[in-house]
């Protein structure tokens, strides 16, 4: 066994995106997957959306302060600081502008859910089904266009881009079929 296991941008992406998949499976089966499903969503779309801003360096992908102290130290040939990525919408905002066909409002309650969630310090804490089901389906459709986003490279070899084009065909069939259970169940229940 190895002492160390390696993440880079790409395998953590992908990896969150078949997280997503196997949560979003089983959602139907058990409702709190939903916070799986939007944790793992959240991370993928991050992922992504750091590797359409890299472009060959991480700048666009830093803090703002942090890369000003960054490049000082570099300038000055003093010892560099820690970096840290930029905050979660200030990422998607660099990558997408208002025009785009993705609600922002979105994916900013995806964001602040997935921030409650994991850090949420009540007795309990509640997700509204539908707006976690079309908050992910944006999500997925703003990691779709994250590769025609990218400033610089985004794929370093062919299967990346093969895996990501399956993952989201998956997502997508996974989605609609969630979809057409939670629409079975609300206009099957106000039937009766």
């Amino acid at each position: 066994m190895e002492e160390y296991v390696n993440f880079d941008r790409h395998t953590d992406a992908q990896a969150s995106l078949a997280e997503f998949l196997s949560c979003i499976d089983l959602v139907l089966q058990n409702s709190r997957m939903w916070k799986y499903a939007i944790i793992s969503i959240h991370n993928a779309l991050q992922g992504y959306l750091c590797l359409s801003l890299a472009g060959g360096n991480s700048f666009q992908t830093w803090n703002e302060a942090h890369l000003k102290k960054w490049l000082e130290g570099y300038r000055n040939n003093k010892q560099l600081p820690d970096t840290k990525i930029d905050y979660f919408m200030e990422l998607y905002d660099k990558a997408f502008s208002d025009d785009d066909d993705i609600d922002r409002k979105n994916i900013a309650w995806l964001n602040d859910t997935r921030n409650n969630l994991i850090h949420f310090n009540s007795d309990s804490f509640s997700v509204h089904i539908e707006s976690a089901f079309r908050c992910c389906k944006d999500a997925l459709r703003a990691i779709s266009a994250t590769p025609n986003k990218a400033v610089g490279i985004f794929y370093y070899e062919e299967e990346q881009k093969d895996r990501l084009e399956t993952l989201l065909m998956k997502a997508g069939e996974f989605l609609n079929e969630v979809e057409n259970q939670l629409n079975k169940r609300k206009y099957g229940a106000r039937k009766r």
